[in-house]
Parts: structure tokens; sequence; C-alpha cells
């Protein structure tokens, strides 16, 4: 390897822009009419080829790093052709190397290389290059199994490919096969920009550590889409890691171009899973396919559905013989219902919880027993305030160290999903960690207020002396790594710094990240100090507002909101607290309320069927909305009732935001309809006046940042639970 380096180094590294097959008819085993190779590593054995790509209807060559701008090599039909940058013009030769720097002598500020081929035909397009990271060349095995076959469904795993990984200097990293490349990610995987799991042939360790046992096949491609700085995970994998909390993922930012289509910017991770160099305990599924031999296909056995001797549900599967020692080698993971379902083995605890036992994977049911057991133990001493017996079934500096970083991001999924757990050694002791998943945390408008804290199982945490006195003993560590990041100079202007080329090239391909309501909306990105000096600003606020709040922590337990993202300073604070306790408007998960996300018709109609007093109704029929649903009851009631209807093409819509003034209308036609004397409608749709008049006249409705709410516009879930608590109060 080192001496592949080395001969790497010596070798100018040259960019060969192969085959601008200009204005060529496609063929018919469907070759792009445009294409562009690049291959920074003259010997490597994977093909590096990239292609001219169109983004929103103009032409881009994205470069990697190891690019050598001043030994570049177009090729073209005609044999010679000019290149042209602004009045500047140069001739070249087809696959001939020449120096860009003499037509362009200065870097654009931009980085943007705003070029034109003139030969045989004209071609336009703007040359950017990426700086300080590793770029990743992905490679389907064939037509059939490339990334659009992959993208198509999570279950679709491209069972071979290549993979040639580069250092920033064009050293090879890899240069091999794929055993497997598919999609991965839950919330993550209906966004645009994809995330993917790879196989590598041979183990290798992508991260470079030097460590042999660092080696492995392994791999995730996290997008961070829905991260405006794209920096969210590496902090947090970083501060994990200083607090020294083990088996912190090991990652590094990549540029990765897929079938020769540049993708973005990733962040290549180890994947959380038992190893030697990734969780380093006791190999539990190993030893069960040693225990069952007989077995050729895991998958083929038999999941069974139960109640266990807790009395709580849960999944295991059949026909397995368990190990005699099976009391270590544990890996879950706290998640959502619908996904813990989804999985081999999982169940569910006596607080509401689901716990997936993600290793090992197949798991018989005297083995579901005893890990149902184990964290039963865990949550009773929590729930029941019982310091003692925590201390005896858990290890608190590890939990307080998971706690701290997930507090600490603002990450609304802690103790929900991504939250992970191990047993390391035969005492059954549970572990805190590995942390994960931090793309949607940080929430920049929000650096104060709790957030792990505010769910049900961190709630009873914070409420222990015993487990507050560990968090509180590595406060210090945290205060002394987040000031070093925020230092001048310092870890987070290196992680800027090292980013922004890449960065700036993700934004390209990528222009938009999800707006207030991710599910439905989009908004431009902007520029890279709009998305990445709101974090710098986050960072110091929530240590301090940290440091601040957990002062008098020796003493007392903190005093908790009943959602993370709705505070006691925001105007809607006791509207949403008095809808919630009314059990009529509550949040999208335990600590979440999501108060900016719009209001969709279903929304609308489950929660004036919850004022109603659920009451049962024959069901109506809309194709759109099917038995089973959790709206599906209240559509039938409102529609039967008159309080909803459906839209000229007989469906209802469930998903479509609900504006101002047709909610009103449903609440209006709720309340008995009652008449208003003519007068301003403010807006509203003939259909609406009315209900606006009402609801105005009642003082319904709050007033936006700028006046009156817009009665055509989407409501938000704010803004309905106002309206909600001030229509209770008055009685109507």
């Amino acid at each position: 390897m080192k001496l592949h380096r080395m001969m790497l180094r010596l070798l100018p590294l040259a960019l060969l822009v192969c085959a601008l097959l200009l204005a060529l008819p496609v063929l018919a085993d469907e070759e792009e009419p445009f294409t562009v190779s690049y291959l920074a590593a003259p010997e490597a054995e994977q093909d590096s080829t990239v292609r001219l790509q169109t983004v929103e209807g103009e032409n881009y060559l994205f470069l990697p790093a190891s690019a050598e701008l001043s030994a570049l090599a177009l090729r073209f039909p005609g044999g010679e052709a000019e290149l042209s940058a602004g009045d500047r013009r140069m001739t070249v030769t087809s696959g001939v190397p020449f120096d860009l720097g003499e037509l362009c002598p200065e870097t654009p500020e931009d980085g943007r290389y705003a070029l034109t081929l003139s030969g045989e035909e004209t071609v336009s397009f703007t040359l950017m290059r990426s700086e300080a990271v590793a770029a990743l060349f992905v490679s389907s095995p064939d037509a059939e199994h490339d990334r659009t076959w992959v993208e198509q469904d999570k279950e679709n795993k491209a069972k071979k490919g290549g993979l040639l990984m580069l250092d920033p200097d064009g050293s090879t990293v890899y240069d091999g096969g794929l055993k497997q490349l598919k999609g991965r990610g839950n919330y993550t995987w209906m966004l645009p920009k994809r995330p993917y799991q790879i196989k590598l042939s041979d183990k290798t360790d992508l991260m470079e550590t030097g460590l042999p046992e660092e080696a492995e096949t392994t791999w995730v491609l996290l997008a961070d889409y829905v991260d405006p700085s794209r920096l969210h995970n590496r902090i947090s994998f970083g501060l994990a890691a200083g607090l020294g909390l083990d088996y912190t993922p090991h990652n590094r930012p990549v540029d990765l171009w897929y079938d020769g289509e540049y993708r973005g910017a990733y962040l290549l991770s180890e994947k959380t899973e038992i190893s030697t160099g990734r969780v380093a305990i006791p190999d539990l599924e190993g030893a069960i396919e040693k225990a069952n031999p007989e077995v050729e296909d895991f998958d083929a056995l038999e999941t069974v559905q139960g109640v266990n001797s807790l009395g709580n549900p849960f999944q295991y599967v059949s026909g397995l013989t368990l190990p005699e020692e099976h009391a270590a080698g544990y890996l879950l993971e706290m998640d959502y219902e619908n996904r813990a379902k989804a999985e081999k083995s999982w169940f569910r605890t006596s607080a509401g919880f689901y716990v997936v036992v993600k290793s090992p994977e197949y798991l018989s049911r005297e083995g579901m027993e005893y890990i149902c057991g184990v964290f039963q133990r865990f949550e009773n001493a929590v729930m029941r305030q019982d310091g003692a017996a925590l201390g005896s079934v858990a290890d608190l500096e590890s939990l307080a160290k998971a706690y701290l970083v997930m507090e600490y991001a603002f990450t609304q999924e802690a103790y929900l999903t991504s939250t992970f757990f191990y047993i390391p050694t035969d005492d059954g002791k549970l572990y805190g960690g590995p942390v994960w998943d931090f793309d949607n945390s940080y929430s920049n408008d929000r650096p104060q207020g709790w957030c792990a804290a505010a769910n049900k199982l961190g709630n009873a945490l914070t409420r222990l002396p015993e487990f507050r006195a560990a968090v509180l003993a590595q406060m210090p560590k945290l205060t002394e790594l987040v000031n070093a990041l925020l230092a001048e100079d310092g870890g987070l202007d290196r992680l800027l710094a090292e980013q922004r080329a890449s960065w700036t090239m993700d934004v390209t391909v990528w222009p938009n990240q999800p707006g207030e309501d991710a599910w439905y909306n989009e908004v431009p990105k902007g520029g890279f100090a709009e998305n990445t000096e709101p974090l710098r600003t986050f960072l110091r606020t929530r240590l301090d507002w940290m440091t601040e709040s957990m002062a008098d922590w020796d003493t007392k337990a903190p005093t908790l909101p009943r959602y993370a993202d709705v505070l006691p300073g925001d105007s809607y604070y006791q509207d949403v607290a008095y809808v919630s306790d009314l059990g009529i408007f509550n949040g999208i998960s335990a600590n979440s309320f999501a108060p900016d996300q719009l209001m969709s018709r279903a929304m609308a109609v489950t929660v004036l069927h919850r004022l109603a007093g659920k009451p049962a109704a024959a069901w109506a029929f809309f194709p759109d909305v099917p038995a089973g649903q959790w709206y599906s009851a209240a559509v039938a009631w409102g529609a039967n009732n008159g309080v909803v209807k459906g839209f000229d093409d007989g469906r209802f819509h469930p998903d479509t935001s609900v504006t101002l003034q047709e909610f009103l209308v449903f609440l209006h036609r709720l309340s008995g309809a009652p008449q208003v004397p003519e007068g301003d409608s403010g807006g509203a749709a003939p259909w609406a006046a009315e209900a606006l008049r009402w609801a105005r006249a009642l003082e319904l409705c709050p007033d936006g940042a700028d006046g009156a709410l817009d009665p055509t516009a989407p409501v938000p879930r704010h803004a309905v639970a106002t309206i909600l608590a001030r229509w209770h109060r008055l009685g109507v």
C-alpha cells in the first residue's frame, strides 16, 4: 500500500475528461449522449468515470479533490476545439493535457469555472472541484441493477459492483469489488437524497486508522439531507468520542459519484453492529449460528408473536437452540412501534416503549424472555425512582454520556428511536450507546429548553439524583470539548474549511431542504454562511443554557415542559398545554408537538372528532380514505354529520394541508353554523366568509407575525391549538 501511494504521488494526477460525445444520439443500449471520464489513479482497477450532468437545465462537471487542474485532458469528437472562459480562449486537443490556470489565472471566488467548448458542437458547462475530502466512485454491476433500481425500493440490493475510494491527494484507500449496495434509513430514505449501505468484497479500514480491528466490510453513507450544515453527525460523534463513550462510530466526509454521476456530500460512517472494530462485545449471533448448524436460512424461520412472562407483547424466532452462555452480546435499539414490528425480534416494555434486538437478530423465546427481563429491570428502576437498583442493573456513566450528547444536540428522537443499549458482560448490566442519528438535531431556533429530559424515560432518569450526579460529572468535559470546538481557528472552523467546497457542490445538486413541515414542503437551501453560522450560535447558546439550568441539579430535578419544542416563552404555550390536557390535540410524539408543522385535513377532522366525544358513524366512502387508518373513523363521522366534505374529484385528500378558512368552516359547522351579521370577511372565499366573521367576533384566531393570519394560507398546528383552546374556554 505504501509503495502504491508513493508511486501515485510521483505520477501526475491527470483528469481525463473523456468522451464528451457531443450531440450524439442516444444509443440503443441507452448510453448517455454526454459522458466524462475521470481517472485520478491510472493504475486503478475500478472505473472512476464521471458524467457531465444537468442540474436545473445547466451543465456541470463535478471533480474530486484529487483532480489536478493543471493537467486536464478533454476528449471530444473532431480532434481540436476552442475552450473559452469569458473573453479568454485557448485551443485544446482531444486527449492532450492542458493547464486550466492558463485559461483561468484566478480561481473564481465561488469555485465555479464557467467554460464553453466549441468544436463540432458547442457545450457550455460549469466546472467545480472539491477540496480536502475523499472521493468514492461506486459502479453498478449491470444496467438492470443500477442506482435507479436500487432507489426504487429499500429491499432492492445490488449484489455486486465496484468501489474506488481516493484520498484528497489521490492515494487509493480501496480499489475493489462490492458484495452489496442497498438503501438504508427510515424517514431519510423518503427524502430526495438517498442514504446507502455498502458491503466491500474485502475487509478494509476506510477510516485509515491503522488499526487492524478497524478493517470491516459493512459501511454506511449518511446523506444528511435535512442538516443544513452537514455537520450535525460529525459534531455529535466527536463529542461522544471526546467524552469517552465507547464504540462511537468512526466517520469521515466523502464526495460520492454513483455510476459516474455526482450524488453529493456524504458522511461515511461505521455501522452500529457487533464486531471487534465496532461494538466489541461477545458475538452472541455467531454463537447462535454455531448452535444451530442445521439451519441453512435463518430468514426462512417462522417468527412468532405472543405475550412474555411480564405480560408484554413480543416477537421471537421459532426453531432455534439458545447457546448455554447467552447472558451477554446483546445490541438493543429503542424504536417506534411500526418500525420495531418490522424487525425479527422485538418486545414492548411495561411503560409502552418498543425495543428491537438488533443483535442477535434471530432470537429464541428463551432468549427473548431473558433480554425482556434485563431491560424491564432497568426500566422499573428508572420509573420507580430506585437509584440503588439502577446502579445494579445499568452502567450510569455510559448512560449519562449518551444522555448528555443527545440533550446537548437537542435530538427529539432521544429514547424514542435510534437510542442504543448493549450488554457486554455476563452480569447482564445494560450500557448506554453508541449514539446515532443527529442529522435532524441542533434546532437552531430553539437552543434553550430540555429535549431528551422531556421524554418519558428521560424525564424519569433526570429525576434520579444518582443519574443527575453522573451527568454533572461529565459536564466539565463537555464544556471543554465545546469550547475547543468554538475557539478561534478551532475545531468548528477546521470542519467548515474542510467541507466548504464539497458543501458547495452538494448544494448545487441538492439546492433545497425540508421546510418547517419536512413531509410536505421544501425551501431553497441558501448560501454557506447562512446554513452554517447559526450552528455556531446554537453551540454556544446551548452550552450556556445547559450550564445555567443544571447548576442546581445536585439538589433538584429540572422543571420540564410537556413538549420539548413548545417552551414557556412561546405565545401559544398555554394553549398547547390546554388542548393536550383535554386530550383533543396531542403531540406528534411523546415529547414533540411540532408547532410549526402545517395542519393536514386528516389532523383537522381528527381533533374535531375528539371535541365531539369521538362518536361512531356509518362509513362515508372516499377512495383515498380506506378503513383502518388513524383518521378513518374521524373522516366518517365528519362526512356523515356535514362537518367536512370531499373535493370535486370525490376524494377527501387527507394529507393536503388545511387552510385557516377551511378549518374555521369545519369548526363553525361543528358549532351549529350560527349566523353572524354581515361585515368584513378579511379576504376569505365567499363560502368561508360567515365562518371567518364568526371566528373574528369570538376572537378565536391568533395574530401572525405580520398581523391577522391569511385565511387562504395553510394553518400551522400551534394556531389550531390556540383556536381550539379559545373555542373550548368560551363553551361554544
